[in-house]
């Protein structure tokens, strides 16, 4: 065994480890949400969805390290592979922006914050969280070839352009970025 395969195998371990832990405390917050009327509120709910989006976000993360070690995949089988991971790994990062942006209405706009019905508020948080993750994963699957990937993990799901167009979409937006395809 060499000092590579020693590593894989140490953070294997690490990554059950890890979620054996998520996966109690995550389990644990939403039924604190859920059975705490007094701790229900928007911005809890959006943990929620959040908790539930990195349980699945865990167990991907479980299968690229340990359920991967040493085989190499073409960017189509790791996609047929990770699919969801990919879908739940985007639900996950945008949710993090809509319940820091919920905060911010919450702080500027209380009188509407508090007038909106819970289902038309739900219903205004997860468009753009579902309609990126859609949209993520659509292009995880135009991207899909027999390109040899160096790791199955939602990075290299993605070809080189379209990785390039999913990360300006992150990080900046969609505004002033050349023509996809």
């Amino acid at each position: 065994m060499d000092a590579r395969d020693i590593n894989l195998r140490i953070v294997a371990v690490y990554k059950v480890i890890f979620l054996v832990l998520g996966t109690v405390g995550n389990v644990l917050f939403i039924h604190l949400i859920v059975k705490k009327r007094h701790l229900q509120s928007r911005t809890s709910v959006l943990q929620c969805f959040q908790c539930f989006f990195h349980l699945f976000c865990q167990v991907g993360t479980v299968m690229n390290g340990v359920f991967e070690m040493k085989n190499t995949l073409n960017r189509s089988d790791c996609f047929d592979r990770i699919a969801t991971y990919v879908f739940f790994q985007a639900a996950q990062g945008i949710i993090m922006i809509v319940i820091v942006l919920d905060i911010l209405v919450f702080v500027k706009f209380p009188t509407v914050y508090m007038n909106t019905s819970l289902k038309k508020y739900t219903l205004i948080t997860a468009s753009p969280v579902l309609a990126f993750s859609i949209f993520t994963t659509y292009i995880a699957f135009i991207s899909r070839n027999e390109d040899p990937i160096p790791s199955c993990a939602p990075p290299f799901v993605f070809n080189s352009e379209d990785s390039i167009l999913q990360k300006y979409f992150v990080v900046d937006g969609v505004r002033d970025r050349p023509a996809w395809r």
